[in-house]
């Protein structure tokens, strides 16, 4: 997502948060109605639009509503492995999925939905000493670095793909290149968070 798009939510979803707190899930629906008046007026070239991006921002939103409600807290695992289970199906379903008009209308809808549940799972599994929780806390805990170097990561492989002449089947280019995409911005962003971060976060705590 373009850095832009998310420095607009942030500000937008401070101001609302500020001023309109008490009516957060009325909000979050208007948000995703917005979006889907937007995506069928504007179904195609709306990729660097903030709009498009709305869903990931409401059904967080709703997702964050429900935790502190303590709705869903009993069934944490199931929603846990709901979401891993069913996010590892539609990426590996991709290549097809990307040819429905449907799955790319409701593409954000989905996505959004699918991490809203595992994090959602996760943070109630977070006292959890299972290999699986420990590996997706320590991504939270570098997400920042996730966020913002990715692109360049992206960048990395795409070059490297290049200039090696490798192939551009449908393999190559929604699972291999991905795949190498995610562990370089990985990598990335574990480097930045013990080079940069973790400084920072340990001088804050010094002097607050």
């Amino acid at each position: 997502m373009d850095q832009r798009i998310i420095e607009k939510f942030y500000l937008l979803w401070d101001v609302t948060f500020k001023f309109s707190h008490k009516h957060l899930v009325g909000i979050s629906l208007l948000l995703l109605a917005i979006h889907i008046v937007f995506k069928v007026l504007n179904n195609s070239d709306a990729y660097f639009n903030t709009l498009t991006y709305l869903p990931y921002l409401s059904l967080g939103s709703l997702a964050a509503l429900s935790f502190r409600s303590g709705l869903f807290h009993k069934q944490a695992n199931l929603l846990l492995w709901l979401g891993l289970i069913s996010g590892l199906i539609i990426a590996a379903l991709l290549p097809w999925l990307n040819q429905s008009n449907f799955f790319l209308f409701l593409e954000q809808h989905v996505w959004a939905s699918l991490f809203s549940i595992v994090i959602y799972g996760l943070y109630l599994r977070k006292e959890s000493n299972s290999r699986i929780s420990k590996v997706l806390s320590r991504l939270g805990q570098i997400s920042y670095g996730l966020n913002c170097l990715h692109a360049f990561a992206l960048f990395v492989v795409f070059r490297i793909w290049a200039s090696l002449n490798f192939a551009e089947s449908s393999i190559e280019v929604l699972l291999i290149r991905p795949i190498l995409a995610l562990t370089l911005t990985i990598i990335f962003a574990e480097l930045s968070y013990r080079i940069l971060e973790k400084p920072f976060l340990n001088l804050k705590g010094k002097l607050s």
